[in-house]
């Protein structure tokens, strides 16, 4: 009904709005902007079959750095800030720690099943 009756710029809004309260409540988050970002993570796992995808992070980690293969972090301790869930660090298996720093670390942790991904979450402030 409601749908019929306002605009859909509005009401893209209002299902935004209604979305962002919701994840709000369900996370214990204060923030909206948290709260949409973990509306993307949720939504991001139930798309992908109840699991990340992250099998592209070593390519994208490798071009980024101009290596030609992950040897360069043997050994080393390795961090990758705003980091998200989806296990950035996991190709890195010869890195001596895989550290994510992410605002929300503590939220994904609760949330998704994050033990494979044999990583460290540790949560951050934006200040």
């Amino acid at each position: 009904m409601l749908k019929r009756l306002l605009p859909p710029r509005w009401y893209y809004r209002y299902e935004r709005y209604v979305k962002t309260r919701r994840m709000m409540k369900q996370f214990g988050l204060s923030n909206p902007k948290h709260a949409r970002e973990m509306g993307y993570w949720v939504d991001c796992h139930e798309e992908e079959g109840g699991r990340f995808n992250n099998d592209w992070y070593e390519r994208l980690m490798l071009a980024i750095a101009a290596e030609p293969d992950a040897s360069f972090v043997a050994g080393k301790v390795v961090a990758d800030f705003g980091c998200g869930p989806r296990g950035s660090l996991c190709w890195a298996t010869g890195a001596r720690r895989r550290i994510g720093i992410d605002v929300l670390a503590s939220v994904y942790r609760r949330t998704f099943d994050l033990g494979d991904q044999q990583m460290e979450y540790m949560a951050s402030t934006e200040t």
